[in-house]
């Protein structure tokens, strides 16, 4: 297509754009012309947050996991979808949801400030009252099944366009009759074992295009650590997610 026949087409479109946005009814009206003429529209942002509830879990970790939310939160716009779920003694085939709330957007910037607000409010407090429901830690921490509890979640963000993020708040120390990763030697086959037992028995979920970020990383010693660091980073991969922050820190979501 030659550069005299693009220019006309963009004024068309102009001019197209134009007279729809004069008979849109609203604001939101208009902001949705423009994202459907020009491809724009923003599906917001899915965060699936998995707290780690099991007796491991010291004062120190639950302040740096209570950080880690509030970044989280401070960081939500209208749109967005915060899924909050407990990781202890439940397998995954008893995965339950704590709270699940999505910051509506309506498209007009005080309304959705207001929503956002609220929102954010009711988010703090349902993590403290995970927390206090959770006074009682417990016995066993099933990481493997609630990740792969996820992956329904973020069937339905992949749906409607969201970006994908999943937040474990723990140690991402297994310790359940699945596996105990405190307990056994880390290395490449024991790596490709679990992955390939966990494909086998169709309990590898598919969390393609999720972003992972670990907060609370540990081991019993630097080296386990690092083993536990090789082992998730090969078991997001095999599951088509990208482990992007581990570590005893505060990510950049």
């Amino acid at each position: 297509m030659s550069k005299s026949s693009i220019v006309p087409m963009r004024r068309r479109m102009l001019l197209g754009l134009l007279g729809l946005a004069l008979a849109a009814p609203s604001q939101a009206g208009l902001t949705n012309l423009v994202n459907q003429v020009t491809g724009s529209a923003d599906g917001g942002r899915l965060a699936v947050v998995l707290v780690d509830v099991s007796s491991s879990v010291g004062a120190e970790d639950w302040r740096l996991y209570e950080q880690a939310f509030s970044e989280l939160l401070a960081s939500s716009r209208s749109g967005d979808r915060v899924v909050l779920a407990a990781v202890g003694s439940t397998p995954g085939s008893r995965f339950l949801v704590h709270a699940d709330r999505t910051m509506a957007r309506v498209n007009r910037r005080l309304e959705d400030e207001a929503t956002l607000k609220r929102a954010r409010a009711a988010l703090s407090e349902d993590f403290q009252a995970l927390r206090a429901k959770s006074s009682v830690p417990a016995k066993a921490t099933y990481l493997l099944d609630a990740i792969g509890a996820t992956e329904s979640l973020f069937e339905q963000g992949r749906r409607v366009k969201q970006r994908t993020v999943l937040v474990v708040l723990s140690d991402m120390v297994e310790e359940s009759p699945v596996a105990n990763f405190a307990r056994v030697s880390i290395d490449d086959g024991y790596i490709k074992q679990l992955i390939d037992t966990r494909r086998a028995q169709k309990l590898l979920p598919n969390l393609q295009g999720v972003g992972v970020h670990a907060v609370g990383a540990s081991g019993n010693t630097a080296q386990h650590m690092a083993a536990l660091k090789t082992l998730w980073t090969q078991y997001f991969s095999a599951a088509n997610a990208q482990l992007l922050h581990y570590a005893r820190s505060l990510p950049k979501i």
